[in-house]
């Protein structure tokens, strides 16, 4: 993995090509910085860093800290020093109503002190007035940080009593300046600078506040910092080079408005990251107008009652047809009117069940266009409506999670363009070879995606955010294996053999390494920080995603994992929950499962709000308790039931698989019955938990086959079932009874 400076001069030359597009100030032009902190002792400067979007020595920053006069949120200081030491004419006079930081953020560098904090936005705002500036022409960059915005948006900077950008707010990154470099926001997409050109006044005023409209939509006004670039005096003047930015920030802030009035005509709010209508939860009035024919019915009203609930929440996130928007659903905090990679690949099996397919390749189109060379292959994480990315934050599982998605899609739909459209398969093969190479260097050269964590979310081997610090993680190695797997089936189904041996021997060399070089001795490890340093206990997502992504060896090692987790999992969040019965019921472990689809509704009442809830759990509705898995390129669907003590009964209708809709009926865990509702026959493999000799096929024993699945023994029959047929296959009263124990 390449450092932050190195990935300044490499991962991000789009933006140095943009700052070069936009102008420069000439190379022995001088400069003015200053620095706006929030602690007089941990945040000043050591020196000899070249800090801030201009690269200016850490040595010659002016800081709040050194003021003359007044406080850290108001105060003065004179006679400011430029780029190379030597005093100025410059006065600095600032006033806000208090500072603040990001607490998570480091002080371990220069950069990183002056990307921490801020002065806030609170009251009547900020307000900064540089006067004496002796430089006929100069740039100004108005600094800010994450914490400064909210989802994204920052209030407009007001320079010499001009709006920056004119459109009432711009868009910021969410990244870390850890993790992420000097961007200029340029009115589209976001950054963390804004660069004001050719300004001639001596005396300098410019500051922002807090916005809140209407609708509750927040922009904030943190400023972390300032600097005053002269310019040659033939540069351009702020006018020529802000139309364009103008525009592209009007014309966001126009989208928003115009989904917005389209919200107000349909009664429909967002409010604390829910969506209402007229002030009451959403039913069956969905944004988009999206529907679905898909339905569950159940001896148990509970399970009826929870996949209706999360079925119509699911619908209502739904942005497709709203103005400025791409085929979409939301796939994070409503609020941020945005979708998140690794939300919405686990949103994704639930959304084809919804009919969102259109959706799902759209979007998932959206993160292949964003992994670029220049970016190391690294995906933005965040998306807005429009289908734009947002920031970058490289969180290793995300990366391979979403080639493992694209391929059960492809199992689902049937649709050939999850395998074969170019820029698809282009991530595909990027992700595998590309970004793998760029990604491992902190274990060195061990085939294994790597990294070693900025700030709490960016640049992690793990979902766990803010967990302890690993550079190899179970769960990004539990998705590579998968991920590897994946490319290797889509290399066959596109016709290459030879690749498949290849890449599946790729994928079995990461679980047998796993399983052992893993293996404590009594139990897994979930992390490394070296081929000697290890991580034992629990880690949350790099714990029940070793489960989910099927690392531990099946059997007693498996078992006793599983209660690792079940033991120490009752506390973590919502979103992490949300995963919970995709470790439990590969393994056959469904009351543990269905406690934690449970949990999904009555666990957090804000958070079974969070659209990853809605829709992870009409996916485990469908393919855990029902138990329904298809393979529609080959025509083929089977059944697995694992319902609980407390449901006699579930049947599912209007299962998509490929362009069919079945119907499965589950009578416990020992009767299935299919109808195919459509016009064209299908496959079907019915199979049940345990080893029986004989299966009823309509009332008739039929001798039945056998298989292990993740270690459990499975029996089952396969058979065709006609347009408009429905067939029953049940365990027979004298078979052997079930040989494994499910808690």
């Amino acid at each position: 993995m390449k450092t932050t400076k190195q990935k300044k001069a490499t991962v991000f030359l789009a933006s140095v090509w943009l700052s070069l597009f936009f102008g420069v100030a000439a190379a022995n032009a001088a400069s003015i910085a200053m620095n706006l902190a929030d602690n007089d002792t941990a945040e000043a400067f050591s020196g000899g860093e070249l800090i801030g979007p201009t690269d200016i020595d850490s040595s010659y920053w002016n800081s709040s800290i050194d003021r003359d006069s007044g406080s850290l949120a108001a105060g003065t200081k004179n006679n400011l020093i430029d780029d190379s030491g030597a005093q100025t004419t410059a006065t600095v006079t600032w006033w806000s109503a208090n500072t603040w930081r990001i607490d998570g953020e480091h002080t371990a560098t220069n950069e990183r002190k002056l990307a921490r904090s801020y002065l806030d936005d609170g009251g009547e705002g900020n307000h900064i007035t540089v006067s004496n500036i002796s430089y006929k022409k100069y740039n100004l960059y108005v600094l800010f940080t994450p914490g400064s915005g909210a989802f994204y948006r920052h209030t407009d900077v007001t320079v010499n009593g001009t709006p920056y950008l004119g459109a009432g707010w711009f868009r910021i990154t969410e990244s870390r300046i850890s993790y992420t470099p000097w961007t200029e926001c340029d009115g589209r997409f976001p950054g963390n600078y804004i660069k004001v050109p050719g300004l001639t006044d001596s005396t300098l005023s410019f500051g922002s506040k807090f916005l809140r409209q209407d609708d509750g939509t927040e922009a904030r006004g943190g400023i972390a910092g300032f600097v005053i670039e002269e310019a040659s005096a033939d540069s351009e003047g702020p006018a020529a080079s802000m139309a364009a930015k103008k525009l592209a920030a009007q014309e966001i802030v126009a989208q928003e408005f115009r989904r917005k009035e389209y919200y107000q005509q349909n009664g429909i709010q967002v409010i604390d990251g829910k969506i209402l209508y007229n002030g009451k939860s959403a039913k069956t009035r969905k944004v988009s107008g999206a529907s679905s024919d898909l339905s569950v019915r159940s001896s148990s009203f509970e399970l009826e009652n929870l996949f209706n609930w999360a079925k119509d929440l699911a619908l209502s996130y739904v942005m497709t047809g709203m103005p400025g928007a791409v085929p979409c659903y939301a796939a994070a905090n409503p609020v941020k009117e945005a979708y998140c990679l690794s939300d919405f690949e686990h949103m994704m099996l639930g959304a084809h069940f919804l009919g969102l397919d259109l959706e799902n390749i759209t979007m998932m189109k959206s993160v292949a266009k964003t992994a670029t060379p220049q970016t190391d292959y690294e995906p933005s994480w965040h998306y807005d409506y429009g289908g734009n990315g947002l920031e970058i934050a490289n969180q290793v599982p995300s990366i391979f999670e979403a080639i493992w998605a694209s391929y059960k899609q492809y199992l689902w739909t049937g649709n050939a363009d999850w395998i074969n459209d170019p820029l698809l398969f282009g991530y595909y093969k990027n992700a595998v070879t590309a970004y793998l190479e760029r990604h491992d260097n902190n274990i060195p050269n061990n085939g294994i995606a790597d990294a070693v964590g900025q700030g709490d979310w960016e640049d992690t081997c793990t979902y766990n955010e803010g967990g302890e610090r690993v550079k190899e993680a179970a769960d990004g190695i539990g998705m590579q294996y998968q991920g590897f797997r994946s490319f290797a089936a889509i290399l066959k189904a596109r016709g290459d053999i030879d690749g498949y041996n290849t890449w599946m021997a790729k994928a079995n060399d990461i679980l047998n390494m796993f399983r052992t070089d893993f293996w404590e001795g009594s139990t897994y490890y979930r992390g490394r920080r070296s081929l000697t340093d290890y991580s034992a206990g629990y880690g949350k997502e790099n714990s029940f995603l070793m489960l989910k992504t099927l690392l531990p060896e099946p059997g007693e090692r498996a078992e006793n994992y599983l209660d690792l987790v079940w033991d120490n999992c009752a506390n973590d969040n919502y979103e992490a929950k949300s995963y919970l019965p995709d470790a439990f019921f590969p393994y056959g472990q469904r009351e543990r499962g269905w406690h934690y689809m449970k949990k999904l509704y009555y666990g957090d009442v804000y958070g079974r709000t969070y659209p990853e809830l809605s829709y992870t759990f009409v996916s485990h509705t469908i393919r855990w308790l029902v138990g329904v898995d298809a393979d529609a390129p080959n025509n083929t669907v089977s059944t697995l039931p694992q319902l609980p003590d407390e449901v006699s009964w579930v049947e599912a209708d209007k299962v998509p698989v490929g362009s069919k809709m079945l119907k499965v009926r589950q009578d416990g865990n020992s009767k299935t019955t299919l109808t195919n509702g459509s016009d064209s026959s299908i496959k079907w493999e019915a199979r049940f938990i345990g080893t029986h000799n004989t299966l009823l096929v309509n009332g008739i024993h039929q001798a039945a086959n056998l298989k292990t699945i993740n270690g459990t023994a499975v029996s089952y029959v396969a058979l065709p079932i006609l347009p408009d047929q429905s067939a029953v296959v049940a365990i027979g009263a004298k078979t052997p009874k079930q040989t494994n124990s499910i808690k």
